[in-house]
């Protein structure tokens, strides 16, 4: 229980990187995506929000941090 390991900072340009991408992904989305979908199907639009909000954003941020844990030296496994 005494180790003590030092979290590297991400800083301003890593945080941009990570996020300035996911806000353009979720404008284009909102813009274009979504109306289009809606407008071919009928489907309500909240449907596609779920859709494209789990596919097309949340995966990739997901995998953007498991990414940047295993770069930082982390062993990821189904117990961590």
């Amino acid at each position: 229980m005494g180790t003590k390991t030092e979290l590297k900072k991400l800083g301003l340009l890593g945080s941009f990187a990570i996020y300035i991408p996911a806000a353009v992904l979720v404008w284009s989305f909102t813009k274009y995506l979504i109306p289009y979908l809606t407008e071919s199907t009928g489907q309500e639009p909240v449907l596609f929000w779920f859709i494209t909000a789990g596919l097309g954003i949340f995966t990739p941020l997901i995998i953007t941090g498991i990414l940047i844990l295993k770069s930082e030296g982390c062993n990821i496994s189904k117990s961590t």
